[in-house]
């Protein structure tokens, strides 16, 4: 595998992070629009959507909190690769550069301020981590 495809690699636990983000504002949204209140001022009237399931729940809700649960459980798989992958790495700063890049979704800049070096360092250790990880999956997989 490349260093770019393990790059794209390790980014995808912050990439489902954002698209879980994603889909739990717009489940709020609904929530909020089913309940006539705004989903930031509580007491704030709005329409009423249509399409009410029997129970009471718009279709469109339940079908977005599915999602919603289905993107947190594919974080949770995606986190516990990730993290096998990382304590794989020969170097313990290695790891705490990879963990702080790819689990947490700081900055090189962040990296080396919490670690007490140079961000070109940081850099350095980053890309010699990356270069000797062996993922077992292949692009195709993800």
């Amino acid at each position: 595998m490349t260093y770019d495809e393990k790059i794209r690699w390790l980014r995808r636990y912050q990439d489902s992070l954002r698209r879980e983000d994603a889909l739990k504002w717009k489940t709020e949204r609904m929530q909020a629009r089913d309940m006539g209140v705004s989903p930031r001022v509580s007491r704030m009237p709005v329409a009423h959507g249509a399409g009410v399931a029997a129970g009471g729940m718009p279709e469109r809700l339940a079908e977005a909190m599915d999602e919603l649960a289905a993107q947190k459980t594919k974080s949770k798989a995606i986190l516990r690769e990730l993290k096998a992958v990382i304590r794989r790495c020969p170097s313990s700063r290695g790891r705490n550069v990879l963990c702080g890049a790819y689990i947490q979704g700081l900055s090189m800049k962040n990296i080396a301020r919490e670690l007490g070096l140079s961000r070109r360092w940081v850099t350095q250790i980053h890309r010699a981590a990356v270069e000797k990880l062996t993922l077992d999956t292949s692009p195709l997989d993800w």
